[in-house]
């Protein structure tokens, strides 16, 4: 039984969990901020209406004393602003009231609000740090003071002072990381290699992000730097796995799968029926190998960005055809027939050929594996808003509803004896996406149990300059 792999779930899953409390803290604390401002504001408006109707009381008082031919309605103006000047007073009063009793609630909040802040900030699982807009460090909390080997924020704090590009390998990644920081307002998972205080190399993965004020002034930038060496270990060793498949394994399958082929067909001679079958199952199974070890090899090749595309103009129903008819044979094991709907057009998309073929054939085969004998399996190409569609529709039992969401996922296999008797490794509709995706479209599937699946595909349509010349 295979050992456990390990895996990074519980750690992204801490990890989200932290910024969502973070984000709401950052949320909570911003929201009391402005309603303390509201409230400021609201005092300063009622003082100066104050202010103003205290000058046109005065103003109206001089007026009285100097004149006497509107003196009824100087005296009733006068009358008019002193009860609003009354009113004012009482308002601001009440409003004062309320600010201070509510200032001392919102004060105290804050004070709670800025202490689970700060608990959360020394206590997170990874390493975060305030950065002042010139670059030097501010703050440190525990977890990146162990991620550069020191027993405090402070210890490491200390040392920062002489900059962070000392603590790089490569001083010019830090310089980089900076600039970039500072061009963008942003930065997201920027890795490079470190050397921790007592000497051994380490590596991070850096994320940071600007903070400014109300006014828009840059503040400093806040961060998170999270300790990947494990992780790049374990990807090491699945470059040295991949080569051992690439190298230790898929030549002599290659040839023991061509002299099985040589065999079977008759270049030693003709075999004994018994033979000839036990070296057909032989040649299956090895056919499967190859397979596997193709579909880890794709899969290493997409994780790692390095699934090299030959884009060209690609009449989508001639790749159909020949998808078809490579698996023909493979459909007649299953007793089950290929059938082009008539309804189908030529179109064309840009593409490459090879790797369009290997989502039709794995598209094909699973279609014609899970249907039942003497059932059909229907391909269409169509044009779909400025997209080609290309369906497969078979009448098997359909998917799980429990297995939908993840029938995209690597090694994704609906949990029944009916596929394990069927076989498979779940990387191939993984590799499907990862391919479409590569072309600037979309895969996706309709299902209903007991009544079949359609798999289909979109792909930005191409229109070919089929102009000539006379």
């Amino acid at each position: 039984m295979p050992s456990p792999q390990p895996s990074d779930a519980m750690p992204n899953r801490v990890e989200a969990d932290l910024q969502k409390q973070v984000e709401f803290l950052q949320q909570q604390l911003a929201s009391e901020r402005r309603e303390r401002m509201q409230l400021l504001t609201q005092v300063e408006e009622y003082w100066q209406q104050i202010q103003k109707l205290t000058q046109e009381k005065r103003d109206l008082e001089i007026l009285l004393e100097t004149t006497t031919e509107h003196a009824d309605t100087v005296e009733a103006v006068l009358f008019q602003k002193t009860e609003e000047l009354v009113l004012a007073k009482s308002d601001l009063e009440l409003i004062l009231q309320t600010t201070t009793e509510h200032g001392d609630t919102v004060e105290a909040d804050l004070r709670a609000s800025e202490a689970r802040f700060r608990s959360i900030f020394e206590n997170a699982p990874e390493g975060m740090c305030q950065i002042s807009p010139q670059g030097r460090y501010l703050s440190a909390n525990q977890a990146l003071a162990r991620i550069f080997g020191y027993g405090s924020p402070a210890e490491l704090l200390a040392d920062l002072k002489q900059g962070m590009e000392h603590f790089y390998v490569d001083p010019e990644h830090y310089r980089t990381f900076l600039q970039e920081l500072q061009a963008e307002g942003k930065i997201s998972q920027f890795e490079a290699q470190v050397q921790r205080l007592d000497g051994r190399l380490a590596w991070i993965s850096q994320s940071a992000q600007a903070v400014h004020s109300r006014e828009g002034e840059l503040l400093y930038y806040e961060g998170t730097i999270e300790d990947i060496t494990e992780r790049k270990h374990m990807d090491q060793m699945k470059k040295e796995f991949v080569s051992t498949v690439n190298h230790e394994l898929r030549t002599p399958l290659t040839a023991i799968r061509g002299a099985l082929g040589l065999i079977i067909g008759g270049a030693a001679g003709e075999l004994p029926a018994q033979v000839k079958s036990l070296a057909e199952i032989a040649y299956r199974s090895v056919e499967r190998l190859v397979a596997l070890v193709n579909d880890i090899l794709d899969i290493e090749k997409i994780e790692a960005g390095r699934m090299e595309f030959n884009m060209q103009p690609q009449q989508v129903l001639e790749l159909v055809h020949q998808a078809m008819e490579d698996n023909r044979t493979y459909a007649t094991q299953y007793e089950v027939e290929l059938k082009l709907d008539p309804s189908s057009k030529e179109h064309w998309v840009m593409g490459d050929s090879h790797r369009l073929l290997q989502v039709l054939t794995n598209l094909l085969s699973n279609a014609c594996k899970f249907s039942p004998p003497g059932s059909e399996v229907y391909i269409q190409v169509a044009r779909q808003a400025g997209h080609v569609r290309v369906a497969i529709r078979d009448q098997g039992t359909g998917i799980p509803e429990e297995f939908k969401g993840r029938i995209f996922q690597k090694f994704a296999q609906a949990d029944s004896s009916t596929t394990r008797m069927r076989g498979g490794t779940g990387l191939g509709l993984s590799i499907c996406k990862a391919i479409i995706e590569q072309h600037g479209g979309e895969i996706g599937f309709d299902s209903a149990v007991d009544v079949g699946t359609t798999f289909y595909f979109l792909l930005p349509e191409y229109q070919p300059d089929i102009s000539t010349e006379d």
